[in-house]
């Protein structure tokens, strides 16, 4: 008996006994040697006629599948604001200060692999959970303001697609890109002509898509080894443009020679940071500049341009980066005469060499009215730990006494000789924040032995933190007695515990300001006993102190000396707290 059957989709009928068994008999026994006067197209049309039958019958097993999966959703019943606002803690948007920094060059740019962190893209997981949750996440553009994303010409269609979503998804809220481009530059730095213009179309899309369909949209922009070819587009598109960060591994070659950064064509731009010299325009719009790796002639050149800086960082932080300015040690000043800095609160400064010239004249010259916050490091390469010579010294004091009274916050980076701190300290005595980082052993002991006593009867002794006290002089300047918090974050503490008390005692006494003194160590050290006795007895008289170790506080009624460690490693009963 013939059985009728119709597609459930379309309605077609057919004879199943009949339609099957012919066509698998037909299929089963082998090849068919057709007469050739017979056409194919009726077959091309039947197969195309069941192609789309198929594709129906997909769909429909698509809607009972989704149909199934909410049924299924212990979520079901929940509004969609809720769960929205459910994504949105689970998938927050990116913090990309939180990451590795993309100057720790040994990290960011020397691994092989780049770092992958899956939850970026969190919001795909929760769209493949079901159909609603899909609909609920693609219409939460705070989802879709953050992306990280690695470009690689092999796989140029995917991440067109990725930009694609998040720009339709961000639905016009300002977006941060971080955008790896460090694949498609290592191939281009030593491609020929014709890989290049090859491999540089097959990236036009990504080109086109940031910085002429959504440029508009970007708040903020991350690009690690930026395409020559796309520096010139990075201008009036990115309108709204806040903050932008450009890196470049290897530094700037030839390919830059005939490109700028036309940073005057961002209206919006306030922060920016970057490494190596390229040709840019200078823009008013910034507040907070981040420099690496460039001469200082070009550090000072850009500060004295962009007159609106409030905060102004510069470093040398590529290995070799320093050889460049090893060059530019003979290159002529580019000022002699006094500037005037009105705006700037925060300087964060690299002393490359005591013998270059735009070094100097930025010492003798340079002026600042609002300066709260110094960060002064030298280039422990160039600098002798124990002596500078005077010429040195000379213009480190014009700088330093000539630093306004708001300045609050001092950090000294490095190498620096009993007298170049002896020049600073006698300068800065009104400072309520000090802090020595990556300090040699030497200049460690000397500052600490300095901090109470008078600048004026203080000469270099024969051993770093051992100066010799005139007793004589009884007027003068004292080092650092406005201090509220002293932070050390350098290493060899473990040998100056003795000396960090004798300074705590010299300071108490000398202190012109009340209230608490934070003392903060990188590391923990340890103490002796007569450190923790002495130090209980500064308490005792009045001494508000409070000491970290890390981020941990000192307990002085319960920190275990070493004298404790080895009664206990020895078994003497004593020693409890263990």
């Amino acid at each position: 008996m013939p059985i009728k059957m119709s597609c459930p989709s379309c309605g077609h009928a057919f004879d199943a006994n009949h339609d099957l068994d012919t066509r698998a008999s037909q299929t089963d026994s082998g090849p068919i040697f057709w007469p050739q006067e017979v056409s194919v197209a009726p077959f091309q049309e039947e197969v195309h006629y069941l192609d789309e039958v198929i594709y129906r019958l997909n769909g429909e097993r698509a809607k009972l599948l989704r149909r199934i999966n909410s049924v299924k959703a212990s979520t079901r019943h929940l509004p969609s604001e809720v769960l929205s606002t459910i994504f949105q803690f689970a998938r927050p948007p990116i913090d990309f200060q939180t990451r590795s920094v993309p100057v720790d060059w040994t990290d960011r740019f020397e691994r092989a692999d780049r770092e992958v962190v899956y939850e970026d893209d969190f919001q795909l997981d929760l769209g493949a959970v079901s159909h609603y949750w899909r609909a609920v996440a693609w219409s939460t553009p705070q989802l879709w303001t953050t992306l990280s994303i690695q470009i690689n010409g092999e796989t140029i269609e995917n991440n067109t697609s990725l930009l694609k979503l998040y720009f339709q998804n961000a639905r016009g809220l300002p977006m941060t890109i971080d955008l790896d481009c460090r694949i498609p530059f290592a191939v281009l730095e030593d491609a020929d002509p014709i890989v290049r213009a090859g491999l540089v179309s097959t990236l036009k899309p990504i080109g086109v898509l940031l910085f002429s369909n959504n440029a508009h949209k970007i708040r903020e922009l991350i690009v690690t080894d930026l395409l020559p070819e796309w520096l010139p587009f990075i201008g009036g598109g990115l309108s709204g443009c806040e903050a932008m960060e450009l890196w470049w591994r290897s530094g700037a070659t030839e390919d830059w020679n005939n490109v700028q950064l036309p940073l005057a064509e961002l209206p919006c731009l306030r922060r920016l940071r970057m490494n190596d010299l390229i040709h840019y325009t200078p823009s008013q719009t910034l507040t907070a500049l981040e420099l690496h790796d460039m001469p200082t002639r070009v550090f000072v050149k850009i500060l004295m341009e962009c007159r609106n800086l409030v905060k102004y960082k510069v470093d040398y932080s590529r290995p070799g980066a320093m050889e460049v300015e090893n060059m530019d040690t003979h290159t002529g000043p580019v000022l002699n005469k006094t500037f005037v800095n009105e705006n700037l609160e925060y300087l964060q400064w690299y002393d490359a060499s005591p013998k270059n010239m735009s070094g100097q004249a930025f010492l003798v010259f340079f002026r600042f009215t609002r300066l709260q916050v110094l960060r002064w490091s030298r280039n422990p390469m160039t600098t002798s730990p124990r002596h500078d010579d005077p010429e040195t010294t000379l213009m480190l004091h014009c700088f330093f006494s000539e630093l306004p009274p708001t300045l609050h916050t001092l950090t000294l980076a490095h190498s620096f000789s009993f007298l170049a701190l002896k020049t600073i300290f006698s300068a800065l005595p009104r400072v309520e924040s000090f802090c020595l980082e990556a300090a040699s052993q030497s200049t460690t002991a000397d500052a600490l032995a300095m901090i109470g006593h008078l600048t004026e009867g203080l000469s270099c002794g024969t051993s770093p933190g051992s100066p010799v006290i005139d007793h004589s002089i009884t007027e003068g300047t004292r080092v650092l007695v406005a201090l509220k918090s002293l932070s050390i974050d350098t290493g060899f503490l473990d040998t100056l515990v003795a000396r960090t008390v004798r300074m705590l005692e010299m300071l108490y006494a000398a202190r012109t300001v009340a209230g608490p003194f934070l003392l903060k160590f990188r590391d923990p050290i340890p103490w002796s006993r007569n450190a923790v006795n002495r130090l209980k007895a500064l308490i005792a008289q009045g001494f508000e102190l409070v000491i970290m170790m890390g981020t941990e506080t000192l307990d002085l009624m319960t920190v275990p000396t070493y004298e404790d460690v080895h009664d206990y490693i020895l078994g003497v009963p004593s020693v409890a707290f263990f």
